[in-house]
């Protein structure tokens, strides 16, 4: 039977990448478009809350959240710390980067590039958290990859969705950006599945299940966005809210499913 013990680290993992995700590619667009300066705030606006609500999440798994401070004293050795400093970093460039948008451009690119820098580096350093010997599945790329999906699939979907929210117009492949990533992921996760089977509890139903909500019904609506405005409005939405359900399965799999290495043998 599937626990779900660790839920405050599955929002906390997976709104932050699509925080991280979406940002990545706001500022990708912007630097290639010429985006409405009102369209660029409202989408920092959301990045800047979904990345709030990811550290909210967080403190709940802390037995003590008013001394989750201490966890920056451990940076020259404690992936832990350089995670928690790399996702407030991500959140003071966002800021920086709304803060910047009306007054100096070249301040702005580079908040946009600092701010995706520290976001991907806070990735990096949540996957090498879990990146442990006494938990064998997760001794090897799967962590790091599933947190990058996640950041490529979701976080770009948001910002597909709040685009079209905001009627504005892009040349840039967000729609083939995402299919990739979820057709990536459904590959990511039969294999791990299977190369990890003698190290893993995967309950098969729930990893269907995930394929299908957050991977094959979002690919089906991506393929139909080619529509007038208001239906691919909707169907952008659809697409998001499924595929972000589908990533908050997987990292629930991905806590709930990994055996310990056996002490004794």
């Amino acid at each position: 039977m599937m626990t779900f013990d660790e839920l405050p680290l599955v929002f906390f993992t997976t709104l932050s990448q699509i925080a991280v995700g979406a940002f990545l590619f706001l500022t990708i667009i912007e630097a290639k478009n010429s985006l409405e300066q009102k369209v660029v705030r409202f989408c920092t606006c959301v990045i800047f809350l979904c990345a709030v609500l990811s550290m909210a999440c967080s403190t709940a798994h802390l037995g003590d959240p008013a001394g989750g401070w201490r966890a920056l004293l451990g940076l020259d050795h404690s992936w832990l710390s350089r995670e928690i400093l790399g996702i407030n970093m991500f959140c003071v460039m966002v800021v920086l980067y709304f803060f910047f948008s009306a007054r100096n451009a070249a301040l702005h690119r580079f908040c946009g590039i600092l701010g995706s820098v520290a976001g991907l580096l806070s990735i990096l350093s949540t996957s090498l958290v879990y990146t442990l010997p006494s938990r064998p599945a997760w001794d090897a790329p799967f962590p790091l990859l599933f947190f990058l999906l996640t950041t490529f699939a979701a976080g770009s979907a948001l910002l597909q969705f709040l685009l079209l929210q905001k009627k504005q117009a892009v040349q840039f492949p967000l729609v083939r950006i995402i299919s990739l990533a979820l057709l990536a992921g459904i590959v990511i996760s039969i294999a791990y599945a299977v190369v990890q089977a003698d190290h893993l509890m995967l309950p098969t139903g729930w990893l269907v299940l995930r394929i299908i909500v957050g991977a094959l019904l979002p690919l089906f609506l991506l393929r139909k966005m080619s529509v007038p405005r208001a239906a691919a409005h909707r169907l952008s939405l659809w697409a998001f809210l499924l595929i972000a359900l589908g990533e908050l399965l997987g990292h629930q799999l991905f806590y709930a499913s990994v055996l310990p290495f056996p002490l004794f043998h």
